[in-house]
């Protein structure tokens, strides 16, 4: 843990949600117990989360905690990733995990696995992300399923207010547009995107706004941000929603 994330730690531990959270939810992340923090702040009442890129859960962890009535709906292709996420929320009975990556359209893909697994992604890394993370590494590429939104959705009621979080490294834009269908049942988006490239191939912050603007949604705020050594901001997790939940 380095100073940034204990001077973070230390501030929710000052709070006795916090200090709750640190020590009973599984996984817990700060990231996670903040953002969602700052959702419920926004008085958001989800009652369905789909979770791209779930990695262990840490996301899902703090979304079923923050919004009780809500079902989590998580997706993770690495299969020992998937396997401790469901060993993490399988015995909650408001969590489903689907193991699979999200895309276009449904088939297989080459994952590049990193060292840190909640960097992995279907993109190789840019140089910018070896720049700013110089640890960062592909340790092994394995071929994984992908499935749509809408394929994996298309039997789930999806009870609204729904809440659709991607952190998929540079692969957003892409589960985006197999999700068309998906996204007339969605409330709003949470996602992660770069100011500058962080993966090959991976659109810019423009292009997702476009895409969202043209399916009804609005950037309301950012929630979140990765800076590198510098305190230059990478990336944000950009926070869309329809005019009627505007905030």
């Amino acid at each position: 843990m380095n100073f940034k994330q204990v001077i973070q730690l230390a501030g929710v531990l000052l709070k006795p949600e916090g200090r709750s959270a640190f020590r009973t939810w599984k996984p817990f992340s700060i990231t996670s117990f903040n953002m969602l923090n700052r959702l419920k702040a926004l008085q958001l009442p989800f009652k369905t989360i789909i979770d791209g890129g779930a990695n262990i859960g840490q996301f899902a962890r703090a979304a079923v905690e923050t919004f009780p009535n809500a079902r989590v709906i998580s997706f993770e292709p690495l299969p020992d990733i998937a396997k401790t996420l469901q060993q993490n929320l399988g015995g909650n009975s408001r969590f489903r995990v689907v193991f699979s990556a999200l895309g276009r359209k449904a088939g297989t893909l080459k994952f590049h696995k990193n060292i840190h697994s909640h960097s992995s992604s279907a993109l190789p890394l840019h140089e910018n992300h070896l720049e700013a993370f110089p640890e960062a590494r592909t340790v092994s590429t394995v071929k994984v399923s992908v499935t749509t939104l809408d394929k994996a959705l298309r039997n789930e009621p999806l009870v609204g207010p729904v809440l659709l979080k991607l952190d998929l490294q540079g692969y957003e834009l892409e589960a985006l547009q197999g999700g068309i269908k998906t996204l007339r049942k969605v409330d709003a988006v949470l996602l992660e995107t770069s100011l500058k490239p962080m993966y090959k191939g991976e659109p810019s912050f423009k292009e997702i706004e476009t895409f969202l603007n043209g399916k009804g949604f609005r950037f309301s705020r950012s929630l979140d941000n990765l800076k590198d050594s510098r305190g230059n901001v990478l990336q944000m997790d950009a926070l869309f929603t329809r005019k009627k939940f505007k905030k």
